[in-house]
């Protein structure tokens, strides 16, 4: 399955949309692959804003693999965000 989110990048818009991919959307990826004990791409590390929003998304997630545990399939979520190649470039130099 592919999502794609189109944000206004402009000078207006810059901040908001970098701080949203970072804080929002890429978060949540992560979030589903710990719920998911894939151990991929599950640290949520960074600034602290929203952890306890993602937290209870976990929780959730959990729940949802608790009481349908015989549905579940274990899948790894990946993203593809113009802040993570900014953050990978940063984080293998």
């Amino acid at each position: 399955m592919q999502v794609t989110f189109l944000l206004n990048k402009n000078e207006y818009s810059l901040i908001a949309s970098e701080e949203w991919e970072r804080q929002v959307f890429i978060r949540n990826f992560k979030s589903f692959n710990k719920a998911m004990g894939n151990g991929y791409n599950d640290d949520l590390d960074g600034p602290l804003e929203g952890y306890t929003y993602n937290e209870d998304l976990i929780a959730k997630l959990n729940g949802v693999k608790a009481e349908y545990p015989d549905e579940i399939i274990m899948v790894k979520a990946d993203y593809l965000a113009e802040r993570s190649i900014e953050d990978n470039i940063v984080l293998e130099s």
